[in-house]
């Protein structure tokens, strides 16, 4: 599973109206989950249980369409950069601030690289061993061009990197929803 790492305050929506933490969690379809928003102003996260709906996360997308063997919409010419982390590689980042003394910092928790959407589907093509099917349609004004975090900070206070590639949790994600 991966986090999607995307930019805004907590709270704040995106222009589709869906409620826009800092990370989305690509998660089974209507299942129950907790959803972290950490919000630097206030001493405890918001915990909130929701039911996964689709839509949510290119990779997860991806993937369902490899499954299904259905065809997916790519909006431009699919150079469009996102940074990806592994949820374990954010598990591992959140215990270990868990351990530190009181901080109130701000940090970026993403993996610090850029991943076009065609990048991602090769992975994705590569990991399936399956050709997806794509349709694009033309270039919409609300997408931001590149969203890659400085993750410089997090790791000088941590002294931690994410460890798992784009290739691995890929793999791993895709092998989960074979089994699901």
């Amino acid at each position: 599973r991966f986090i999607e790492v995307t930019s805004g305050p907590l709270g704040s929506r995106t222009t589709n109206g869906i409620n826009k933490p800092d990370m989305f969690l690509n998660l089974v379809e209507g299942t129950m989950c907790s959803v972290f928003e950490i919000d630097t102003t206030s001493a405890e996260p918001i915990v909130k249980l929701e039911v996964y709906r689709g839509g949510f996360g290119l990779i997860r997308t991806m993937l369902e369409h490899a499954r299904a063997g259905t065809a997916m919409e790519i909006w431009g010419d699919g150079e469009n950069v996102r940074d990806f982390i592994y949820i374990g590689d954010v598990v591992e980042a959140c215990i270990r601030f868990v351990a530190l003394p009181q901080d109130s910092g701000t940090y970026n928790l993403g993996s610090g690289r850029g991943y076009s959407i065609n990048q991602v589907r090769r992975v994705v093509e590569q990991v399936t061993g399956i050709e997806l099917k794509v349709f694009h349609h033309p270039a919409r004004g609300i997408d931001v061009r590149a969203v890659v975090l400085d993750i410089s900070r997090i790791e000088k206070r941590l002294s931690w990197k994410p460890q798992i590639s784009l290739e691995a949790g890929v793999l791993h994600a895709w092998n989960w929803l074979r089994q699901a």
